[in-house]
């Protein structure tokens, strides 16, 4: 679990993630971290302007602090315009677009048990200021391994599995070229003789528009764990949550 506090701040947002009494994909300082900041409020968006249209043109910094409460109910993934080794890329500069690309980089990083791959989706997605974004991205991975008692690397055995599905979101901090995108996400985990758990956790995915895409940044600090709720509850309703639909895999 070491190599997760290593990690810094990338993987934090699914530190309270917990199945059979283990506290998956971060520790220590990162869940008092996550812990410390869980009574912060936050603004909910209240979706009164229309959406932006996949593939409309970039807009302006007024335009995208307006559209913080533009996304309509539910939110459509648009898909991306290439595949590059398994990974759609390739997203328009639009809120939707932003949203889009981290609802389907975040399950392609964090999704899997393989620490090598988890590296390589990194090395397309992230930000060009962020290079050491492969190296945390297979620590993350390396820690979940081993908080599901798993050697760090290797083939998975038979009877243990993760995944992750992003389910709902909201955006934050937004700015012509860079936004907060928050994911509901149900996280599912099986290990022999514990059978399969299925929790929600809120994940933040900040993006950064570079190089004709959106790209990935250092996960922001704030914690937004008084978020979490039952994806497609009134609950996750009244907190502002909206559907995602269309995800890429």
């Amino acid at each position: 679990m070491r190599s997760l506090s290593r990690a810094r701040r990338w993987l934090r947002g699914i530190a309270v993630f917990v199945t059979a009494g283990v506290t998956f994909a971060a520790a220590g300082q990162a869940v008092n971290d996550w812990l410390d900041h869980s009574h912060e409020r936050h603004s909910q968006p209240s979706a009164t302007s229309p959406a932006p249209q996949p593939g409309a043109s970039p807009m302006s910094s007024s335009a995208w602090q307006s559209a913080s409460s533009a996304l309509a109910s539910p939110v459509r993934v648009v898909p991306g315009t290439k595949e590059t080794d398994g990974i759609w890329l390739g997203y328009p500069h639009t809120l939707t677009g932003a949203v889009s690309a981290a609802a389907v980089f975040t399950p392609a990083i964090l999704g899997t048990l393989d620490p090598d791959r988890a590296a390589r989706v990194m090395r397309l997605v992230a930000d060009p200021s962020f290079p050491q974004g492969p190296a945390q991205a297979a620590e993350g991975v390396t820690g979940i391994r081993e908080s599901l008692g798993l050697a760090a690397t290797g083939p998975v055995p038979q009877g243990y599995s993760w995944a992750i599905a992003p389910v709902e979101c909201q955006v934050r901090d937004i700015e012509t070229d860079r936004v907060t995108v928050l994911l509901l996400m149900d996280l599912t985990s099986a290990v022999p003789g514990a059978g399969t758990i299925t929790r929600a956790t809120v994940f933040p995915v900040a993006v950064h528009w570079a190089a004709a895409d959106w790209k990935i940044l250092p996960t922001p600090a704030t914690s937004y764990a008084q978020l979490i709720a039952a994806p497609g509850s009134q609950q996750a309703a009244n907190l502002g949550w909206l559907p995602l639909t269309g995800a890429q895999s």
